[in-house]
């Protein structure tokens, strides 16, 4: 299994396995907020130029995971992510959510770029966590995870 960190200006991989960094991306969530949103919540267009820039950096390391479904992570913004997904298992390991959660929490969240009443959602008004949560997305999206597993 992989283990990621996104920390503030850089996300690194590493293999639980062999406790070997496998990959690191030269972005991080206060980078990618401080860089692209200059107000909460961001613009499409913030929104869509950091999604680019995650994308292109995530292009890079792409190869690295080809054999893996499932990656872990101990992030503080982790477990927010984690509880405000719908369809999720609690084991041993943490809480399992599968990629198309993920991708619903993303929704969510750009629901509320395009105009959705803070009040209508629980999505925490915080850049850091606008920008972890689009990293974790586009992770998931496109290096093919199935699930991400936030450990407590």
């Amino acid at each position: 299994m992989t283990q990621v960190n996104i920390g503030e200006n850089v996300t690194s991989f590493k293999n639980i396995e062999t406790d070997e960094m496998v990959a690191t991306i030269p972005l991080g969530y206060k980078e990618v907020a401080e860089s692209f949103f200059s107000e909460f919540p961001p613009t499409y267009d913030e929104i869509d130029r950091a999604i680019n820039v995650t994308e292109e950096a995530l292009e890079t390391i792409k190869d690295v995971f080809n054999d893996f479904y499932e990656i872990s992570t101990r992030d503080q913004y982790a477990n927010k992510v984690a509880t405000l997904a719908f369809n999720t298992l609690k084991n041993s390991e943490g809480i399992a959510v599968p990629a198309v959660e993920v991708e619903n929490v993303f929704t969510r969240f750009a629901n509320i770029v395009k105009g959705l009443p803070m009040s209508q959602d629980v999505i925490p008004d915080d850049n850091y966590f606008a920008a972890y949560l689009l990293i974790i997305r586009e992770i998931t999206h496109h290096l093919h995870f199935e699930r991400v597993v936030f450990i407590d």
